[in-house]
C-alpha cells in the first residue's frame, strides 16, 4: 500500500503554488476528519461514522489507494446499516496516509 500524488500532480499541472495550497489544505482536513471518525466510533454513532469515512474515502482516492477506498466503502456501507463492523483494514489506510502526509 503505497500512496502517492499523480493526482494532486495532474491537478496542479505545472502550478507548484497551487499543488503546495492543496497539499496544505489536505494536511489540516486529514487529521479533523480522522478524528471525527474516531470520535463518533468511540460514541458507536454509526451513522454519523459513516457519514467520516465517506469524508476520508474521498481523500483515499486522491492518493491513489483503489484498495482502500474499496475498504472505506464497504466500512461506510456497514456504519450506514447500523453495524458495528472490524476496522482493522480501514485503521491502517489510515495511518499510512496519516504517515505520508507528515512527509509531504
Amino acid at each position: 500500500m503505497n500512496p502517492n500524488s499523480e493526482y494532486i500532480d495532474k491537478l496542479s499541472g505545472s502550478d507548484g503554488e497551487f499543488r503546495a495550497r492543496l497539499i496544505e489544505l489536505l494536511k489540516q482536513e486529514w487529521p479533523l476528519e480522522v478524528d471525527e471518525y474516531r470520535i463518533q466510533v468511540k460514541e458507536q454513532n454509526w451513522e454519523k461514522a459513516g457519514a467520516a469515512v465517506h469524508k476520508l474515502k474521498h481523500k483515499i482516492s486522491i492518493f491513489g489507494l483503489e484498495d482502500g477506498y474499496q475498504v472505506a466503502r464497504e466500512l461506510e456501507y456497514q456504519y450506514k446499516e447500523n453495524q458495528d463492523t472490524p476496522r482493522e483494514a480501514f485503521d491502517l489506510v489510515v495511518e499510512v496516509i496519516t504517515q505520508y502526509l507528515d512527509k509531504l
